[in-house]
């Protein structure tokens, strides 16, 4: 058994079980700058002190209805009987793990997305596409008939698989990695297949990203958005950039399900970062 948790970069801290042996390992989606000691939270370091417990406390529990709408991680933890020995730590490594399926989820319910069939596009996806079926499965664990389908683009996703099809009582969540590549580089008719857009933690704003995203938010106008920042000054510089281009006034809000774990900007070492801490819904021009 090994546990391997690299110190930085945003991602998710992925097990995976082949054989009876278990690896929870931590996929980086930026490299960090080689020979600098970065800061590392302090669940990393704890995880890897308790190997044991972090597997533990990382195995989904099994699946179960949560008839409540969502409010706090904490409220949702109980509710699905999550045991969680260490409640510092754990909840950080079990938010990060989470912070994907139920933030989507939560974004579903505030917006009143119906439960009937739903296509949605994760654009720029890349850690998202690693995550474990058993937690997507969490985005469905309620008592609404959900037919709820996700195609992942972007270019830095792996093609090929076979699409990953989840149920839970009479709903289904359907995962498809089949568009590698540049949402701005597809055709018309592919991309009003879709109902909704979700970018999680883009860096529209970001000076080192900006100019790769123009094109992109340039063929999202008119449509309905879920946006995540990282951080205030993420979702400040996003929120200006989504004004600038596509005329939006866009109020994030703080993100009761974001990751609890804490990195370092690689650019920016004064400027600490939390996938999803802020959250901000767009609904579709009519």
């Amino acid at each position: 058994t090994t546990l391997r948790l690299r110190p930085w970069g945003h991602c998710f801290i992925t097990q995976s079980t082949f054989k009876m042996h278990t690896t929870v390992s931590c996929v980086r989606s930026m490299p960090a700058v080689m020979g600098v000691r970065r800061f590392q939270d302090k669940a990393f370091g704890w995880a890897q002190a308790n190997k044991d417990e972090a597997r533990a406390i990382l195995s989904t529990p099994p699946a179960k209805t949560t008839d409540s709408p969502l409010t706090t991680l904490e409220d949702y933890l109980d509710e699905r009987d999550w045991k969680i020995s260490e409640r510092n730590h754990g909840i950080s490594l079990v938010s990060h793990m989470l912070s994907a399926p139920l933030t989507v989820r939560y974004c579903a319910e505030k917006s009143g997305v119906p439960p009937s069939t739903q296509k949605w596009c994760f654009l720029g996806a890349r850690a998202e596409t690693t995550l474990p079926p058993d937690f997507w499965r969490e985005c469905i664990l309620s008592d609404s008939k959900r037919r709820w389908n996700i195609d992942f683009v972007g270019p830095d996703i792996r093609t090929g698989a076979r699409p990953v099809q989840l149920k839970h009582d009479s709903s289904q969540l359907t995962l498809r990695s089949d568009h590698q590549g540049y949402f701005h580089d597809l055709q018309e008719d592919m991309i009003k297949q879709w109902d909704r857009f979700i970018l999680f933690n883009p860096g529209l704003g970001h000076p080192h990203l900006q100019d790769n995203w123009l094109p992109t938010l340039q063929r999202l106008r008119g449509q309905a958005l879920w946006i995540s920042a990282h951080s205030a000054l993420d979702a400040e510089r996003d929120s200006a950039i989504l004004k600038n281009t596509l005329g939006l006034d866009v109020d994030y809000q703080e993100n009761p399900f974001c990751s609890r774990i804490v990195y370092e900007d690689p650019f920016d070492k004064t400027h600490f970062v939390s996938p999803n801490k802020f959250v901000a819904m767009i609904e579709a021009d009519t």
